[in-house]
């Protein structure tokens, strides 16, 4: 069965890309800050060592400083810190995904489609899906075409989430596996959430589901490939965006 790279993987890249770039771009805020946090921890040493009564209050300024430093520095801004959060969805799928029988399944994890990347290409007995990974803050619901995150304390700064997307990797797996191998195959959109999601799972020409409840449903769809076809449609799928 073919494989890709590691789930996440390109997110996660991202994220330690741009916290790269935004450290070398506040190299001399970041300097400053940590010359002035390391004057106040040197002089509450000095200090403890003049009024050792004084040792706890002085050593816990020194704490202060230092921990101060260090949350300014692994605090990137929330843009960035989106990647994190997008990585950490895809590993949490791909954990799940691991459970699968992988004589029976192929997963193909982090495709590079030239304007972004497929989460998870999965291929089994239930035909061939396209999973997008969603973790998000906030309680999920679905009502007929749209998918909306709500935040519990303030209804106002709720938020759609994007089906589009995964829907046109979908078509379009489907449209290249068939141009690059003449196989036709049913591509199902899938939307990954780990968050809070009363529903659990919502069907239709795309379908929402539960992080938790994902092998369970894939594993419980009809059967619309035979074992023997399996490999050969997985590489079709691995075809249609890894040359």
């Amino acid at each position: 069965m073919p494989k890709g790279s590691q789930a996440g993987g390109s997110a996660r890249a991202k994220h330690k890309d741009l916290t790269k770039s935004w450290h070398r771009r506040h190299r001399g805020f970041f300097f400053t800050l940590g010359a002035i946090c390391g004057l106040v921890v040197v002089a509450a040493y000095l200090a403890s060592r003049v009024w050792p009564e004084a040792s706890w209050m002085l050593g816990f300024f020194g704490g202060v400083a230092l921990t101060f430093f260090l949350l300014m520095r692994w605090s990137p801004p929330g843009w960035i810190e989106n990647w994190e959060v997008g990585a950490l969805g895809e590993e949490a799928t791909g954990r799940q995904l691991a459970k699968l029988d992988s004589t029976r399944w192929s997963v193909i994890h982090d495709v590079d489609t030239g304007r972004g990347n497929v989460d998870h290409l999965v291929i089994g007995p239930g035909g061939v899906f396209v999973l997008d990974s969603k973790r998000v803050g906030g309680r999920v619901i679905v009502r007929a075409d749209d998918i909306r995150v709500e935040r519990m304390d303030d209804e106002r700064l709720g938020y759609p989430l994007p089906v589009a997307n995964v829907r046109g990797l979908a078509a379009q797996t489907s449209e290249r596996m068939f141009a690059a191998t003449h196989i036709r195959a049913w591509v199902t959109p899938v939307l990954v959430i780990w968050a809070e999601f009363p529903q659990r799972l919502v069907e239709g020409d795309w379908v929402v589901v539960h992080g938790e409840d994902l092998v369970g449903w894939l594993e419980s769809r009809p059967v619309r490939v035979a074992s023997e076809n399996i490999p050969r449609i997985a590489n079709a799928a691995r075809a249609a965006w890894i040359a």
